[in-house]
């Protein structure tokens, strides 16, 4: 009976050839990633320009939309599991006073 021969085999690299398939497909995310990023910068952009245009016309406009968006980030914690209702009453009433509107 034969005995086996166990000797390494040369393995060389494998190069996986670039097909024009594949360059097409990573030119369009790249693409993609470069329109995502860039309409995020003008949703950014948008809101700061409203913000500062209504805090022209309305003097405290960009603290009181701080204050609400305090106010609705601790509620959705508040829904994912987290926090009490009091310490969302409790930040309601050190921004805006008991009842009173602004």
């Amino acid at each position: 009976m034969p005995t086996p021969n166990f000797e390494p085999v040369s393995n060389p690299s494998i190069v996986e050839p670039e097909c024009p398939d594949s360059l097409e497909i990573n030119q369009t995310l790249a693409a993609l990633k470069q329109s995502q990023e860039m309409n995020y910068q003008m949703m950014r952009l948008n809101a700061w320009v409203l913000s500062e245009t209504m805090d022209q016309f309305i003097a405290g406009f960009w603290s009181r939309f701080m204050a609400n968006r305090q106010i609705a980030h601790k509620q959705n914690s508040c829904y994912s599991g987290g926090s009490k209702v009091s310490e969302i009453a409790e930040i309601v009433t050190h921004y805006f006073g008991d009842g009173k509107k602004i």
